[in-house]
């Protein structure tokens, strides 16, 4: 249960921009981190 309420609090809305993500976020699928990610 733990690692399902881990997941859910991973999961942002699509066309979230990457500046509202908190400066310490990652990926969930890679691990990687917001700065390793290029705007479109």
């Amino acid at each position: 249960m733990i690692q399902k309420k881990a997941i859910m609090k991973t999961i942002i809305k699509l066309g979230t921009d990457s500046d509202d993500l908190p400066e310490d976020w990652e990926c969930p699928v890679c691990g990687s981190t917001k700065e390793s990610f290029e705007k479109e």
